[in-house]
């Protein structure tokens, strides 16, 4: 890409391990061989420069940043501990003051859980399996220098599967009914809500859908939202699957009795 020569991309990470260190390395190199100037401690830190110092400018001045998530920074960034959790925190700042940057880039690396609760609301690229390096490659170039437009497609299509609309939108017998009318306008705000990562609102959408379901009989559409909520459920904070729960259990109390340990079994 032409127009990358002239970006600079710093990258973010918790120095969890060797092997960690030897990823982002790749990842730094292969990123330099696209023609990014990359900025990253293991090539431009230097042994008597301040660390503090060189994460500030480099946050600050550089086009992108890439964040790379894992449970070790997960958890330095959530205690704001250690380097990572200082650079979390002035990144936790940016954020705030220009909720709409695309400056900020999440890379989520482990399987589990690592996404700290300041990254939440960011679209994500997942490069947990290594086989799929390349393809999630493209992923993270298309959002480092591709158009507004380019972005926005790529974001419809990672981390989450959005509700399908196509039952409704390909309707062409007689009028909608009323109650397929409600949970089709239930089911668009269950769609922004994924797309902006607001999951507890995810599960108060599906919720009120679910119950529709269960007033048509029609418990198998029923079943499928309730794996919906749980999936939904898992990318919550600790903070917010206390709310959840209490949401569920209005519901279902066996379900929010439960969620936890089904996910878990399930993993």
């Amino acid at each position: 890409m032409s127009s990358s020569k002239n970006l600079f991309v710093s990258i973010s990470y918790s120095q969890d391990n060797l092997d960690h260190k030897r990823w982002v390395s790749k990842l730094a190199q292969t990123l330099k061989n696209e023609g990014f100037k990359v900025l990253v401690d293991i090539f431009n830190l230097h042994g008597d420069e301040d660390i503090n110092e060189f994460m500030e400018n480099v946050i600050i001045h550089s086009d992108k940043v890439l964040i790379i998530m894992t449970q070790g920074y997960k958890e330095k960034a959530d205690k704001r501990f250690a380097g990572a959790g200082y650079e979390a925190k002035l990144i936790a700042n940016l954020i705030k003051e220009n909720q709409h940057t695309r400056k900020f880039i999440p890379i989520k690396r482990d399987k589990d859980d690592c996404i700290p609760n300041f990254l939440k609301p960011l679209v994500f690229i997942d490069m947990s399996d290594d086989n799929l390096f390349n393809e999630k490659f493209e992923d993270l170039l298309l959002a480092i220098s591709g158009s507004d437009s380019d972005y926005d497609d790529l974001i419809r299509e990672i981390n989450y599967q959005i509700d399908s609309l196509q039952p409704y939108e390909e309707y062409y017998g007689y009028t909608i009914p009323l109650i397929e009318q409600k949970k089709y306008q239930l089911s668009l705000k269950v769609q922004n809500a994924q797309s902006e990562h607001h999951f507890l609102e995810v599960i108060k959408y599906k919720i009120q859908i679910a119950q529709i379901c269960q007033e048509q009989n029609k418990s198998q559409d029923a079943y499928k939202l309730e794996e919906g909520i749980r999936e939904a459920y898992a990318m919550l904070s600790d903070f917010e699957k206390v709310q959840a729960k209490s949401i569920i259990a209005d519901y279902n109390s066996d379900m929010a009795l439960y969620i936890d340990q089904d996910i878990n079994r399930n993993k």
